[in-house]
């Protein structure tokens, strides 16, 4: 593929039917950025086309991270991949994972690390996970358990917990209306209480969005109710075929609430919202970000919003 014309820069290339008993099928693919050319190669594949080996190439221009790394893939009877094995980068050694299965469901219940990382997971009774329990070589344990609703199936609570620690880390409690909307995500932990709270138009499209440091949420937003760790409160308005016209974030205004400080949210201009968003990444605070079919975790994090039609 060239860049404007058939004589133009080459920017990617594909090559066919040069590996052993696979012809019709892909050995190698290059993206070139500047001239410098970056390969991903399928070195073997096994007598139902599956890659068992691979290979990625990196050029020397990349410095340190430049060589050709190589890894493998084994497969079980039932066409499940059984381990990967994976090259050795940098100061990080090679290693090896090994997946294991349910006989009766074929559902992954146990993956293993050639570096002693090791999950597990259990399953409710209509096949949805339940709980997974992490650890390495040995270590404390760490668990995530789901509950969800009768009915619906949809995810009632979140919870993380961790060995000999008192206290959750993050206990998320989900609420929806009728319609399966996400109305809100309630985290009760130790460092107290963070509720997002959303409301749609009648096309089911996100119209508000805020914290408050209650478990419930209120009708509307204002700023009397939004709070919270990190508080925010968004606005969103659609054009009449459905693209996203705008996005009004708060302006911050700090004011003290339970011994730590939140943020009233007021809505501002679209220019005003430029020059924040420049101010912001001069000094290396990132806005709430915003990524479709994402619920968020807030604690010091990235906000994701549950929906978004960017």
């Amino acid at each position: 593929m060239h860049k404007d014309s058939p004589s133009g820069e080459l920017r990617a290339k594909w090559v066919y039917d040069t590996v052993k008993d696979a012809k019709g099928y892909l050995a190698e693919s290059t993206r070139y950025d500047d001239g410098r050319a970056y390969t991903s190669k399928v070195v073997a594949y096994d007598r139902l086309y599956r890659a068992l080996r691979t290979s990625v190439t990196i050029p020397a221009e990349e410095g340190e991270l430049q060589g050709t790394y190589l890894s493998a893939t084994t497969y079980k009877a039932s066409g499940l991949v059984e381990g990967k094995g994976y090259p050795k980068a940098g100061s990080h050694p090679a290693a090896t994972v090994v997946y294991t299965y349910e006989d009766e469901t074929l559902r992954p219940v146990a993956i293993d690390g050639g570096q002693g990382v090791k999950s597990t997971t259990l399953y409710s009774l209509t096949g949805k996970p339940s709980q997974y329990e992490l650890s390495s070589s040995g270590s404390k344990k760490t668990w995530l358990t789901n509950t969800y609703e009768w009915g619906t199936q949809r995810l009632a609570t979140a919870r993380v917990d961790r060995q000999d620690v008192a206290g959750v880390d993050q206990y998320s409690t989900y609420g929806y209306d009728e319609s399966g909307n996400v109305l809100s995500v309630s985290d009760v932990s130790r460092s107290g209480t963070d509720n997002q709270c959303f409301t749609y138009d009648y096309l089911r499209r996100l119209t508000e969005a805020w914290t408050q440091d209650q478990k419930s949420c209120a009708t509307t937003p204002s700023g009397s109710v939004v709070g919270g760790p990190a508080a925010y409160w968004n606005s969103y308005t659609y054009d009449q075929i459905g693209n996203r016209r705008t996005r009004n974030p708060a302006r911050h205004q700090r004011r003290q609430h339970q011994g730590h400080q939140a943020h009233l949210h007021i809505p501002r201009s679209r220019s005003q919202e430029c020059t924040a968003a420049r101010h912001d990444l001069r000094h290396r605070h990132r806005p709430h970000r915003h990524r479709q079919g994402r619920l968020r975790v807030r604690r010091n994090r990235q906000h994701h919003h549950p929906h978004d039609w960017r």
